[in-house]
């Protein structure tokens, strides 16, 4: 005898099943806050959702998750499980921090933007935002349920909840300098732990890359409290992570984490790409002593300067001049350098002239003791000669002043920027450069002993302002290249 045909879903049932299981509430409500993106599911996605829910369920209390970055880990901590908290207790307490504002503020918006969607509200129908209370981060049900979002600088004073979210609470940059970790190490310390309602019962999640030794999630797994899952991109290990229902996500050494999006020849190619101790840090969440090291002298590559021509052509190959100025002459003070860089994307395939996949020769070190009027005359002079597409000043007192200046003289073409982190990991995070061999600079130049001398015991040595220019530059490419995707993806 035949068993009867199951019955078809119906939306209803759906619903039911959005409300009673994180991860099936996640894949429908991906097409809300990433509308024209598919959805590529996972089982490192559903192994996530799972330790979440066990967070619901009373289980966990205190989770880390470490895992790669863009592997959707925002998405579901930051987004989707809060909204999906608050559809199942309009009441819940939830405070959300990001290393940035930009990010909390992005992360904010996009739950909101799920909860007011007609699939949350048919899903969750006696959740609501409250209208008449709700600002740009922050934002309240009608059973007063709080979604706050705020950031590792940001304040706490007066708020709390019943369950505290850190998504990525230090930048790559960040966890080079002792002071910036400190200063996330004391903010965790004296100023999250004690905003939790009840410090027994209620929850607080991390989930973040590795970035350093010394990190935010070394220092919750040295408390022994906390419960942490590790998903390498590539497995290290024979492992069975438990997922909802009794299931295993079973994983075996050099195994892709997510081979649909990322195989194993991709994440080879950019363990290469972004160098083997970030990769090992970011990716593999094993970070070593080596986050420590100097990109080394002998490691530069070398062009000849009798055989290669540099010449502006539009829209492909251009100079860019990168200035670290000294508002003081004296004989300890610093002194000013402009490094000249010649940006060639002409020896790429055409359709692929993307800055990220450009060269960058180091064409001239100025290096030079210079009052104003002085130095503003080295700047024409440096302008002329080469007639750089921008020239790049480091954002500090005088900088507004020395971009009036040229201005008067028509060069409109400046950009002021303010240096983040410390001298030496603004340096280290721009390392894939060097290990790509993208960055060159001269076999051979009348400036390059001077600047062997500061290079090599970087940043111990009495000098530092010639390095300084350089990260600058490769910074400001950094940035122009993230922008150059975001551009041709909208």
């Amino acid at each position: 005898m035949k068993g009867r045909p199951p019955k078809p879903l119906t939306n209803a049932d759906f619903a039911l099943a959005c409300h009673a299981d994180f991860m099936v509430f996640a894949e429908a409500a991906w097409a809300i806050v990433n509308p024209g993106k598919e959805f590529v599911p996972g089982l490192h996605m559903e192994a996530i959702a799972h330790v979440l829910e066990e967070t619901e369920r009373g289980a966990v209390k205190r989770l880390g998750i470490c895992m790669p970055p863009r592997y959707g880990k925002s998405f579901l901590a930051s987004v989707a499980f809060p909204a999906w908290l608050l559809g199942r207790d309009p009441t819940k307490q939830i405070v959300c921090v990001s290393y940035a504002n930009d990010l909390a503020e992005l992360h904010a918006a996009d739950c909101k933007a799920l909860m007011a969607s007609a699939f949350y509200k048919e899903v969750f129908p006696l959740t609501r935002i409250d209208v008449r209370h709700t600002a740009d981060m922050n934002f309240m049900t009608t059973k007063r349920g709080r979604r706050i979002a705020t950031t590792v600088d940001g304040t706490l004073t007066g708020r709390g909840g019943q369950y505290i979210i850190v998504d990525d609470p230090m930048k790559p940059q960040d966890a080079l300098s002792d002071r910036r970790r400190t200063r996330t190490h004391n903010w965790w310390d004296n100023t999250l732990t004690q905003r939790l309602d009840s410090k027994q019962d209620d929850v607080i999640i991390v989930v973040m890359q590795r970035v350093h030794v010394d990190d935010t999630i070394a220092r919750v797994k040295a408390k022994g409290t906390f419960h942490i899952l590790t998903l390498p991109a590539i497995a290290t290990q024979d492992e069975d992570i438990p997922l909802s229902r009794g299931r295993v996500f079973k994983r075996r050494v050099g195994e892709a984490l997510h081979p649909a999006r990322e195989p194993l020849p991709v994440l080879e190619a950019l363990r290469e790409e972004i160098t083997p101790a970030v990769f090992e840090a970011q990716y593999q969440q094993n970070p070593s002593a080596g986050n420590d090291a100097i990109i080394r002298w002998e490691q530069i590559h070398r062009y000849d300067p009798d055989r290669e021509t540099f010449r502006s052509v539009p829209n492909e190959d251009y100079f860019v001049i990168s200035w670290d100025t000294a508002a003081k002459t004296g004989e300890r003070n610093d002194w000013t350098v402009g490094s000249v860089w010649f940006v060639k994307k002409s020896v790429l395939p055409p359709g692929s002239q993307r800055l990220r996949k450009a060269r960058f020769y180091l064409v001239e070190i100025i290096r030079g003791k210079y009052e104003f009027d002085a130095l503003i005359a080295r700047m024409v002079d440096a302008h002329n000669q080469y007639r750089p597409k921008m020239h790049l000043i480091e954002d500090t007192l005088q900088a507004p002043a020395l971009a009036s200046a040229l201005a008067w003289y028509h060069i409109h073409r400046t950009e002021l920027v303010r240096p983040y982190g410390d001298k030496k990991a603004r340096l280290y995070s721009q390392a894939g450069w060097f290990s790509r061999g993208q960055v060159a600079f001269p076999a051979t130049a009348p400036w390059l002993d001077v600047l062997k001398e500061e290079w090599e015991p970087f940043p111990h040595g009495v000098h530092d302002d010639q390095v300084d220019s350089i990260s600058q530059f490769l910074s400001w490419v950094f940035e122009m290249s993230e922008n150059e995707v975001v551009s041709r993806s909208l």
